[in-house]
């Protein structure tokens, strides 16, 4: 949340906000501030800070919730479909929250302030990643990598199939320069970003890995800062 505070989500619907203690300090010590119970309607799944640690969004198995993270208290509910397997993100100065799930088809766009949800864009089926710009968002419907106009409300690639592998995760570089995707058999592919002079872009195929370790699978990719 902050230098001096932890924020964490347990699927038992606990939501805990710790004094972050050095590194030496046994769990058990770490001093708990709030442990608030979460209406959700079921487990937990994900949770997302807005930039100025304020304020989290929490999404449950059928509702969306908007939670003050000095008191544990929860500011707005809204009611959403069945949520397994969510991907969430706070942009736009933390206005907005970003909620898509790889069973549920759609991306929805959460007023943080209101609780109203601001727009639907139903070709989303997956992960997401907000691009540094805040304009556009990469996205996945099933096996296929787009981009998302964020202003003008439409996709602005061409699809960038995945050979009916299922993406799981999706990372940008801090540039927005490339994309690096996760299939749910353990693909990793990286995707050079091109950014056309109309506005639209160019997703060119790079190199691509098997990143299973043995029998481990890959749970989530990113990009270093440098």
């Amino acid at each position: 949340v902050d230098q001096d505070r932890v924020l964490s989500l347990r699927r038992t619907k606990l939501l805990l906000m710790l004094e972050a203690p050095p590194a030496s300090t046994p769990p058990e010590l770490a001093q708990v501030n709030i442990a608030a119970a979460l209406a959700t309607g079921g487990a937990a799944y994900a949770i997302e800070l807005a930039p100025n640690g304020a304020k989290a969004v929490v999404v449950g198995m059928r509702k969306l919730l908007v939670v003050d993270t000095l008191t544990g208290a929860t500011l707005r509910t809204v009611p959403a479909a069945h949520f397994e397997n969510a991907h969430l993100s706070v942009f736009a100065g933390g206005r907005v929250a970003l909620l898509t799930d790889q069973h549920v088809r759609g991306m929805r766009f959460l007023d943080m302030e209101s609780g109203d949800l601001l727009r639907e864009f139903g070709e989303a089926a997956g992960p997401h990643a907000i691009m540094p710009s805040g304009r556009y968002i990469a996205y996945a419907d099933r096996d296929v990598l787009l981009i998302y106009d964020a202003v003008a409300h439409r996709a602005v690639s061409a699809p960038a199939s995945h050979n009916k592998e299922t993406l799981r995760r999706i990372s940008v570089s801090e540039e927005g320069n490339r994309i690096v995707t996760l299939t749910n058999s353990g693909t990793l592919t990286v995707w050079d970003v091109v950014h056309r002079p109309d506005g639209g872009f160019i997703l060119s195929r790079g190199v691509s890995v098997d990143s299973r370790i043995g029998q481990k699978e890959t749970q989530q990719v990113v990009f270093s800062q440098d």
